[in-house]
């Protein structure tokens, strides 16, 4: 992608991001009392407009956690598998029978508990980039 193309292509998406993210918090704001206590609001005011709407955005949001579930598991089974189709398989399927049971907790919980954990391991995996190279020296 030549240079120039990049850069208009990453101040469009920001902006445009940006603005879908701002549609939302003031949808939020606007129904901040009748809120409190879903789990996800969106849905909430999806449901305001019909429960075809709701539904569908119900959908959506499982498609979204599905997709991402199933490319973590791809991911973990591809490194850990390093070619071997057998172990892919048993590590794919291995990490998707760790996640079950964790599927039940509920999605508020989930991100309670889960988003920090990642953010964490994140954390110790960006400061272990970041010290390799000086550990070198």
């Amino acid at each position: 992608v030549p240079r120039r193309l990049g850069i208009a292509g990453g101040i469009t998406g920001g902006l445009l991001l940006g603005l879908a993210v701002s549609l939302v918090a003031l949808a939020l704001w606007q129904h901040l009392p009748d809120l409190y206590g879903y789990q996800i609001p969106m849905l909430y005011l999806a449901g305001r407009l019909g429960p075809g709407s709701r539904l569908l955005l119900a959908l959506l949001i499982w498609l979204a956690i599905l997709t991402t579930a199933l490319a973590q598991a791809h991911g973990f089974a591809s490194r850990l598998a390093a070619g071997s189709a057998a172990k892919y398989r048993i590590y794919g399927l291995g990490a998707c029978l760790f996640a079950l049971p964790l599927s039940a907790a509920g999605f508020s919980t989930m991100v309670r508990y889960l988003y920090p954990l990642f953010g964490g391991a994140g954390l110790i995996l960006l400061l272990a980039i970041i010290a390799a190279p000086l550990a070198k020296k």
